[in-house]
């Protein structure tokens, strides 16, 4: 089999999450392709199946073969912070980043932009934890539009400010603490957000306009565009800049809060629970945790636990017999406004990477966020320090620790902090 046929094969093998296969087919094929492409690959194939030491002697052969293959780097780096080692992860991105700009020049520019803001944002979020009060979250990212994003820059004192929102729902969320602050940088501004969310900011930001991302730009009058990307990082600099934030950020229907509690209080107190993202590309396949792995604590009957998972939740709790609520009549996933009223009832909220957290922290309802400890982790919570996120303080990231999909460490260290808790309630 040709070596471009060989790689196509083990690629689909990946996206299908069928690493197992994609090592044997690679290893099979070895020994004709002393090639650094096949040892990144393998590399790979063995970081997804947990095995870090394989990884990183794959990734050292690659290197070998070829000192300018930015990708092994990139490699290595993770295992860095599957490890814990943030500080050793920062070498291996800058090596990275700088082989990427002096032998890639192929790269169109688009793509070689967006890559190195990649690798200069995963370097920012290692020094934050390595103490340094400064960050940077999501670069500028240039995009194919007809908007400029450094259109903002070149008007004085605009009328009209259209910010932009790429984001999914739970950054989008995060960043409207700043949506006050922005509210200076115009007379006017409208902000494009996910159309799911115009009812819950309306009713908290009265003086911004919401429209649907859908929108398009020609319709609507502006002076200025930005995109919140570079505003998050005009007016979030440092962790003070996170200090004057009043919690809870957004408002919810108290009517229909007030129902719910009606509905679940029983004297106990309310855990909220989710565990999974519908979604399976590799960016979130390390997020989603079994139910069953949060059985030592579901069987405390001191909680009433109340699904807020999206999706066919109920078969995992019915298959597993679980005393769960289910809120069968309640669309978490169109109906924000309903899902913002349920969380705020709670005690606490449990579960894997999800919006949940963005929810539960915009409203200060405690938080316990079960992470990977790797570079699958979304962005949004790399921002942590001890174990806390900058964004919210009532959110706990609870890490794996060693970039398995281990959840026993989690979910024991979820039982201690959540016991701790109610008590002192």
């Amino acid at each position: 089999m040709a070596i471009n046929n060989i790689l196509r094969t083990a690629s689909i093998l990946q996206e299908q999450q069928k690493f197992s296969e994609a090592k044997e087919l690679l290893l099979e094929n070895l020994d004709s392709n002393q090639h650094p492409i096949f040892y990144f690959s393998l590399g790979f194939c063995e970081v997804e199946l947990e095995n870090l030491d394989s990884a990183e002697i794959y990734f050292d052969k690659a290197i070998a073969l070829d000192e300018f293959y930015y990708d092994s780097f990139l490699g290595k780096a993770q295992i860095r912070i599957c490890r814990g080692d943030d500080a050793g992860a920062i070498p291996y991105f800058e090596a990275a980043k700088n082989r990427l700009q002096q032998h890639y020049q192929h790269i169109p520019d688009l793509e070689l932009h967006n890559q190195i803001s990649a690798i200069e944002a995963d370097t920012e979020f290692c020094r934050f934890k390595t103490g340094h009060n400064k960050i940077k979250f999501v670069p500028p990212v240039k995009r194919n539009s007809k908007l400029a994003d450094n259109h903002f820059f070149n008007v004085s004192n605009p009328k009209t400010l259209l910010v932009g929102m790429e984001e999914g729902i739970g950054e989008q969320i995060a960043v409207s603490q700043i949506f006050k602050k922005i509210e200076n940088l115009a007379e006017t501004v409208i902000i494009m957000c996910d159309e799911k969310l115009i009812p819950i900011f309306q009713k908290t930001f009265d003086d911004i306009i919401f429209v649907g991302r859908k929108t398009s730009p020609s319709q609507i009058k502006y002076d200025a565009f930005i995109e919140m990307a570079t505003v998050t990082n005009l007016l979030l600099k440092s962790v003070e800049d996170f200090k004057e934030t009043k919690f809870p950020v957004l408002k919810v229907n108290k009517d229909t809060a007030s129902k719910f509690k009606d509905r679940y209080y029983d004297g106990r107190p309310i855990v909220g629970i989710s565990w999974c993202s519908p979604l399976t590309s590799l960016n979130y396949s390390k997020k989603n945790i079994p139910l069953e792995s949060f059985d030592s604590l579901i069987n405390n009957t001191d909680y009433n636990f109340i699904s807020l998972q999206y999706g066919a939740a109920n078969k995992d709790i019915d298959r597993l017999g679980y005393d769960i609520e289910k809120r069968e009549d309640i669309d978490i996933f169109d109906d924000i406004e309903s899902y913002f009223s349920l969380v705020s009832i709670c005690d606490a909220v449990v579960g894997s990477s999800s919006n949940l957290h963005s929810v539960a922290g915009s409203l200060g309802v405690p938080s316990f966020n079960l992470s990977h400890s790797g570079l699958a982790k979304p962005w949004l919570w790399r921002a942590e320090r001890n174990g806390q996120s900058i964004w919210f303080p009532s959110v706990n990231i609870i890490d794996t620790k060693d970039g398995s999909t281990n959840w026993k460490y989690p979910v024991t260290q979820v039982k201690k902090q959540l016991r701790e808790l109610l008590d002192a309630n």
